[in-house]
């Protein structure tokens, strides 16, 4: 019997029952560790692409196949979110760069203002982890109870803000940014994403509880999609305040 390089344990099959690892090992050559670049960066094999395509297209479906456990087609939540995190963040600082994108303020150029839109143009994407234990309890405070918890929702708002990533990735920093040269640091810039992600939003939430009989079931909805937009909002602009008082008191 062969036994695990890994664990030693005797090998039955394609796997070691115990430990998980593979029972043929490659060597290590360039092509193995560019498969695990690969592997690592989009997890094509597990459904990278094809969780990206289900939730654009089947938002309510996808979840309900998830949280049901039929998940082994599908990019596990957290890693969806930061891939998609990481390719949008990637490819828009390149256009910005390419095409010498810039901040521009929408109501005032006071240097407070200028410094809290700096600072959300930088660190916009850390907002996320923030925003999705957030919104989760709302949405479970409105919708989910009793039939989902709020670990759940949790799950459903990672894959959403995930997608909302790949909304802003097509209709603003390719279709406007790339396509149509507009300075994609504009305050109406990121107004027209929002408009994009809460349109999607009302549609995925739907999608989704529309088989619950769920009483009031439209106004919750759009109370829902409505009451997370606006506290996203305040927490987008509590936070850079909060940060330039802490640095103007303690550094």
């Amino acid at each position: 019997m062969n036994h695990c390089l890994n664990c030693g344990t005797g090998l039955r099959g394609e796997y070691c029952y115990k430990c998980g690892q593979r029972v043929e090992s490659k060597r290590i050559t360039a092509k193995y560790l560019l498969e695990e670049i690969l592997h690592f960066f989009t997890h094509f094999e597990h459904g990278f692409v094809y969780t990206s395509r289900e939730l654009l297209l089947r938002p309510g479906r996808t979840f309900h196949l998830y949280l049901n456990g039929k998940r082994k087609r599908f990019q596990q939540p957290i890693s969806y979110i930061v891939i998609w995190i990481a390719i949008e963040w990637i490819i828009r600082n390149q256009i910005v760069r390419q095409f010498h994108y810039g901040s521009l303020a929408s109501f005032n150029q006071t240097p407070d203002y200028t410094e809290m839109k700096l600072f959300y143009d930088n660190y916009s994407s850390l907002f996320v982890f923030i925003l999705v234990p957030v919104l989760a309890f709302i949405y479970y405070l409105i919708l989910g109870r009793p039939r989902y918890n709020f670990y759940e929702m949790v799950v459903i708002n990672l894959y959403g803000y995930g997608t909302y990533f790949i909304l802003q990735l097509i209709f603003s920093t390719l279709l406007l940014g790339l396509f149509f040269r507009v300075n994609i640091k504009n305050f109406q810039v990121g107004l027209w994403t929002s408009i994009i992600a809460v349109i999607w939003g009302l549609w995925a939430t739907y999608d989704f509880f529309k088989k619950d009989h769920i009483r009031l079931f439209h106004i919750k909805i759009i109370a829902a999609v409505f009451i997370g937009q606006a506290i996203s909002s305040g927490i987008i602009l509590f936070l850079p305040i909060s940060w330039m008082h802490f640095i103007e008191q303690y550094i």
